[in-house]
């Protein structure tokens, strides 16, 4: 199939592909989300064996929603993705009565978009859920967050760039792995993270190049904490800026290793 792009072919195959993520990957989103409801079943276990009752406070609960965030971001692209290197399945899939771009469409709206977000909801809502029945335990973290959003003074670090560096920083760990597992034919996650730790150490390096050319640091310190508040937001909005174009760089990435599939 050539490379048009077609809203109403691209709807049936988004529905094609919402049920083969749910097949592959509905049960460990379903796991994810309702850690929380998890976490109480086993505070309530442990109490059994303890004279006092042992609750998990809110910070706990926010620890443990990170990593409901990494694992979906480590686990997901593989599960739902892995498949297209492979020979057989790979083929069946370039088959399907869908361009490439309708098919990279439906990838990304429910990669970056439809999954996290039902994952986060249902993380939320559950979690939510049990501080409600448990009057006795902290605030749930969406009242947590929204706290914060309405407490936040800052001119500049705004909620909206707050929001849009976190969502950024979980686009680009989705797609770094979904990078991993259409490049990697075995082994997926464990590839991706050893590349993950060498671009680390290859960064490190030239952090620490960069800071031994510069004459006086200290120099270059007292300029960025002497640095106006109009000055600091527009830094800020320039490192959103440049998170963005990383989330678009690896997308692009995805889209022509997509296109790049031969089998």
């Amino acid at each position: 199939m050539n490379d048009t792009f077609s809203p109403v072919r691209l709807g049936q195959y988004l529905l094609h592909d919402i049920r083969h993520n749910m097949r592959t990957y509905g049960f460990g989103l379903l796991l994810l989300g309702l850690l929380p409801v998890i976490m109480l079943l086993l505070s309530l276990l442990l109490s059994l064996f303890s004279e006092d009752p042992v609750r998990m406070g809110a910070d706990g609960r926010t620890v443990i929603f990170g990593f409901a965030i990494w694992g979906l971001t480590l686990s997901y692209p593989s599960r739902s993705y892995g498949h297209l290197t492979n020979k057989r399945k790979g083929s069946e899939w370039l088959m399907l009565p869908a361009s490439m771009p309708e098919k990279f469409t439906s990838m990304m709206l429910i990669s970056i978009v439809l999954l996290p977000l039902s994952m986060i909801l249902l993380y939320l809502g559950s979690d939510a859920l049990i501080c409600w029945l448990d009057p006795h335990g902290s605030s749930s973290i969406a009242s947590g967050i929204a706290e914060v959003m309405r407490n936040n003074s800052s001119i500049e670090v705004t909620n909206g760039t707050m929001l849009m560096l976190i969502f950024n920083s979980i686009w680009q760990s989705v797609l770094f792995f979904l990078l991993g597992a259409l490049f990697f034919k075995k082994r997926k996650i464990v590839g991706t993270i050893l590349v993950l730790m060498g671009l680390n150490v290859l960064i490190i390096v030239l952090i620490q190049l960069f800071v031994h050319i510069i004459p006086d640091i200290s120099a270059l310190k007292n300029l960025i904490l002497s640095a106006s508040d109009e000055a600091a937001r527009h830094f800020v909005v320039a490192m959103v800026s440049v998170s963005t174009l990383f989330t678009m760089a690896l997308a692009t990435g995805v889209f022509f290793r997509l296109k790049t599939l031969k089998h």
